[in-house]
Order: C-alpha cells, then structure tokens, then sequence
C-alpha cells in the first residue's frame, strides 16, 4: 500500500545526515518517494525477485531473512525505523536480491529506485552528493557489524553464541538491561540454533544466577560468570 509522505523529523536519520529538510523534500521529489504499509509478515521482498528497490524503515521492525534448502531460516539482521536495507545491493548492482525482507511486525518504509539513489542527478546536486557518501558510510558500518555477527555464530555451542550476542547488544546500549528485537523462536534463527535447545540454556542461565530474562528483555547479573563462559 502506498500513502503520501507523513510530515516526519527525515533530518534526524543517519542517511539524511547534513541534508536539511528542504533538500530531503527535493530528493524525495526526485525519486518521486513515497511511504508503504507492510502488514507484519508480509515481504518486503522475495531472495531471487528483481533487485529494484533500496529500503528505508519509518515505522516497526523489518527482518533479514534466509531461508535454506530445507526450510530452515536464518535470520541474518534485524532492521530498527531510521535504518536502510538493501543499500550494498544498489552499490555493487546485483540484479537479484540474495536474501528476503520480512516485516516482523506492521511496518512503515521509504523505498528507494536503487538506479536514481547511485546515479548522480544530471546538475550535481550537494543533496545527492551528500546521500550517497551517507550510504557509503552506512555499508561500512554494517560491514563491521557483519564480522560481529559471523564470530556469534561461529562460537562452540549456543551458551557462547547467546552469552556473545546478548553482550554485544548491551555494549551497543550502554545498559546492563536492554530488550532485544527479537521472540524466542526469530532468536533462535538468529543465533541458528535450536529453539527448545535455546530455552534450555536460557533456564541454565536463569538458575545460575547468570542473568534473568522475561520475553525479549534481558539483564546480566554476573559478568564474571559470563566472562568465563566466553573463556570455555
């Protein structure tokens, strides 16, 4: 579903970083950008579709998805309104999208033709200028976060990959408590590991007095304990 722009703070948003509001008007004039509804688990888009579009989260949360041979799904990232997806698609130009995007919950995004967003306008505009190099920043960003997420699931067993990825999302937080994006099962796919084996360990955790958890939210009560479990 399409809708008109909604009268929202763009400014604010990492990809409009140093663009006041009135060369954001005139790029989403340009690209003739217009809000869409996704409601949750619908897709954004198919791995394999025709690779058109570069995504912009207004509202709710959208997941990157993986699904293999099987049916098994990984979830590769989590996807939090002002954040882009999609973007190293546009830059390197591949025809086909290698992974899904599916709104986890109802959802409001921008998107982008990925040919206008990497294109330089014909008069070479600062706003576009500053866009791109906006985008840029952002893929190198989520490249470091990429190694991030390859050591979590590379850890020896689902303790190190839960312990590793709940440690890493408080240093992001600076909070010893934080709520995480994800419900027991899309954790799961995200650390790629088993749910029944994942709640397991979570209860371990909890009995140990290691850290205490309700739904998505978690606190590390003994980071000495954690530490070791890091050490095994």
């Amino acid at each position: 579903m399409k809708n008109k722009l909604s009268s929202l703070p763009y400014s604010n948003y990492p990809l409009f970083k140093g663009i006041n509001q009135n060369g954001i008007n005139i790029i989403m004039n340009c690209f003739k950008t217009s809000e869409r509804k996704y409601k949750k688990g619908s897709y954004i888009w198919h791995a394999g579709d025709k690779a058109v579009y570069v995504g912009l989260l207004i509202n709710g949360q959208v997941n990157i998805v993986k699904d293999d041979i099987s049916g098994n799904r990984i979830i590769i990232n989590a996807v939090l309104p002002s954040q882009t997806f999609g973007e190293s698609i546009a830059i390197s130009k591949t025809d086909e999208y290698p992974v899904s995007v599916q709104a986890a919950v109802d959802s409001v995004i921008l998107l982008f033709d990925k040919e206008k967003l990497i294109t330089p306008c014909t008069i070479g505009c600062f706003f576009h200028t500053t866009l791109v190099k906006n985008l840029l920043e952002l893929i190198a960003k989520k490249n470091i976060a990429l190694s991030e997420r390859i050591e979590c699931i590379t850890k020896k067993n689902i303790k190190q990959k839960l312990v590793f990825y709940l440690v890493e999302e408080m240093k992001t937080s600076d909070n010893y408590e934080i709520a995480i994006p994800f419900n027991r099962k899309e954790l799961s796919d995200y650390l790629n590991v088993n749910r029944s084996a994942l709640s397991r360990v979570l209860s371990t955790l909890e009995e140990d007095k290691i850290l205490i958890y309700s739904k998505n939210k978690f606190k590390i009560l003994d980071f000495d304990k954690i530490k070791d479990i890091m050490n095994t």
